[in-house]
C-alpha cells in the first residue's frame, strides 16, 4: 500500500514537495520533488491521487501564523483525504472522508520563526 502526500512548509520560505513511500517505512520509491515558493503571505495548492487542498499562511509575527484553508476527497476509493498541520508546538489534524466531501480549518498557531508545516495525504 502506498500514501501519496504533499508538504508545504511556510518561514523564511515554502516548499511543496510530493513524496510516495510505503507503509512499511521503506524508503521512499520516487524522488521528491521541491520548488520555492515564497515568504509569507502564501497562498498555495496541492494535489495528490484521490485529494486536493488549498490554504494560506499569513505572519503575524516571527512566532505567529495564522493557516486557513479547505480540502476534498476526490475518489471514491474507500480512503479519506487527511489534511495535517505541524508546528514545533502543535499538529493538528482533519480528515475528509468520501468522494466529493469537504472540510475546512482555520487556525492561528504559535509557530517558532514562523515555520509551519501543511500535508495532505490519502490514507
Amino acid at each position: 500500500m502506498h500514501r501519496k502526500t504533499a508538504v508545504a512548509v511556510s518561514g523564511a520560505a515554502l516548499l511543496l514537495a510530493g513524496v510516495t513511500t510505503s507503509t512499511a517505512q521503506a524508503a521512499p520509491t520516487a524522488a521528491p520533488s521541491a520548488r520555492t515558493m515564497g515568504t509569507c503571505p502564501v497562498h498555495a495548492n496541492a494535489r495528490v491521487n484521490g485529494a486536493i487542498a488549498a490554504w494560506s499562511l499569513k505572519c503575524h509575527s516571527p512566532e505567529y501564523v495564522s493557516v486557513n484553508g479547505n480540502f476534498k476527497d476526490t475518489k471514491a476509493d474507500g480512503k479519506c483525504a487527511r489534511v495535517k498541520i505541524v508546528t514545533a508546538y502543535v499538529t493538528k489534524r482533519h480528515t475528509a472522508c468520501g468522494k466529493g466531501k469537504v472540510e475546512r480549518f482555520s487556525y492561528l498557531m504559535a509557530a517558532k520563526r514562523g515555520v509551519v508545516k501543511v500535508y495532505l495525504s490519502v490514507v
